[in-house]
């Protein structure tokens, strides 16, 4: 879970959202969202497990 102020936007809470549980669980490949989490998102985590 990660708290974040109102102005946050999703797509930009998602990097720091996903870094931690990714280092602690190396296996997991598989992640749903909805489309608050379009563009750049998708493009840092396909880049971030393209090489595992």
């Amino acid at each position: 879970m990660l708290v974040t102020a109102a102005s946050v936007r999703c797509r930009d809470a998602g990097i720091p959202l996903l870094t931690r549980p990714r280092s602690l669980h190396r296996r997991i490949t598989l992640v749903w969202d909805d489309g608050g989490y379009a563009g750049q998102l998708v493009d840092w985590a396909r880049r971030r497990t393209d090489h595992c």
